[in-house]
């Protein structure tokens, strides 16, 4: 038996004369005849244009490919100098159903590194005519770059594909680096050699990678300008980072706080690890905690970009006047101080030791009970929650 489209080992047919007389076979004198000769090929004929002694030989070797499954026949034909000439030998072989794995052709997309591809399909087809079986854990991705592709769904293993049917096998691609990246998918059934393989090859394409510094903008009094701010881009990714014009706004509830001094960035090109900077100063006529942001659009996957501004506007406060401007070093010393700025948590200390507040008139008046101190000129500090600080100098303790 013999598989379909295969061929079989070569055969050999002996003709013997069993006669007393020489047994002549002429030119062409074998021939292929029946419904299946185009199955049956002559390799080497041995027999024709030759003379066989009694009692001698002469041979012709064959081989089988059926084209089709099941018996199929066809006739050696002998033509001689003997009295029944022609005669026939009936040739008789089984074709025999074979599966053939057949995939298709991938197509896999440019992918930029760290980046995950659509979902990808392979489709493999029987084209034979046999069940082509898969068995547990048939299909696997080998290969230099296997680690890049990850199958997602394997609807091939464990599974018996019939002729004309299929099976699929999808995948991702994540490319780790740049330029072409190759792996295999593997497939192993009964077909005949076991194995076959479906030729994975992607690219991995380089991209920009958007990192901005984290800003640290100190706290600053109301009506008062800050040092000047830089943020700092850089490009960590393995490709261009490109700003186009105007690519760097403000946004948020308090922008108009914010003023940008120098764009660095926009109409700007940064290499793979280089950086482009941003200056910009802060100033509010309002108390309390100041937003806005920084927004940078560019070619980066993440773009836009927002990086987050936050401070601190100070109210401004001072002291006019305290009251009693000595006391005793044991303290207890009620003392008034006048002012502008003061806050409900507005704290006050006596040469760094806190006195302790007895009364708040709003936001000009405080009055306390100063600290225990040493002999000498200490200073007065009002502070506020949010940073604000006033000093007076001074208040003297005495013995």
């Amino acid at each position: 038996n013999t598989n379909t489209g295969s061929t079989s080992v070569v055969q050999t047919e002996t003709i013997t004369n069993t006669g007393n007389a020489d047994l002549v076979f002429g030119a062409g004198a074998v021939t292929v005849s029946g419904t299946n000769s185009g199955d049956f090929t002559i390799v080497a004929d041995n027999c024709s244009n030759h003379t066989v002694a009694p009692a001698g030989t002469c041979t012709v070797t064959y081989t089988f490919t059926p084209t089709g499954v099941g018996s199929r026949t066809a006739n050696l034909v002998f033509a001689s100098n003997e009295a029944g000439s022609p005669r026939t030998v009936a040739l008789t072989g089984t074709g025999v159903g074979l599966p053939v794995l057949s995939a298709s052709t991938p197509s896999i997309p440019n992918t930029n590194t760290g980046s995950t591809s659509v979902v990808q399909t392979e489709t493999i087809t029987n084209t034979g005519n046999a069940d082509l079986v898969f068995g547990a854990g048939a299909v696997t991705v080998t290969g230099t770059n296997a680690a890049d592709f990850t199958i997602v769904a394997d609807n091939c293993s464990n599974h018996t594909v019939a002729p004309a049917g299929t099976c699929t096998v999808t995948y991702t691609f994540t490319p780790t680096g740049v330029g072409s990246r190759t792996a295999n998918l593997v497939f192993t059934s009964n077909e005949a050699g076991g194995q076959s393989t479906a030729t994975l090859n992607g690219a991995g394409v380089g991209r920009p990678v958007f990192s901005a510094s984290t800003p640290s903008i100190p706290k600053t009094y109301v009506g008062a300008t800050s040092a000047v701010q830089t943020e700092t881009i850089t490009n960590t990714g393995n490709a261009d980072l490109v700003f186009g014009a105007g690519a760097v706004t403000k946004t948020g509830a308090n922008a108009a706080d914010f003023t940008i001094l120098a764009d660095n960035c926009s109409n700007h090109t940064v290499a793979p690890a280089g950086t482009c900077t941003v200056t910009y100063k802060f100033k509010s006529t309002v108390a309390g905690t100041r937003t806005a942001n920084l927004v940078f659009a560019s070619n980066a996957v993440s773009s836009p970009n927002t990086v987050v501004l936050s401070v601190v506007a100070m109210g401004v406060v001072t002291i006019k006047k305290i009251d009693s401007t000595s006391g005793s070093i044991k303290g207890h010393v009620t003392v008034e101080i006048t002012g502008t700025g003061f806050t409900a948590g507005s704290t006050v200390t006596f040469g760094g030791l806190n006195a302790v507040v007895v009364k708040r008139t709003g936001t000009t008046g405080i009055t306390v009970k100063t600290p225990a101190h040493s002999a000498g000129a200490v200073p007065v500090v009002v502070a506020n929650a949010d940073g604000g600080t006033a000093t007076y100098n001074s208040y003297t303790y005495k013995k």
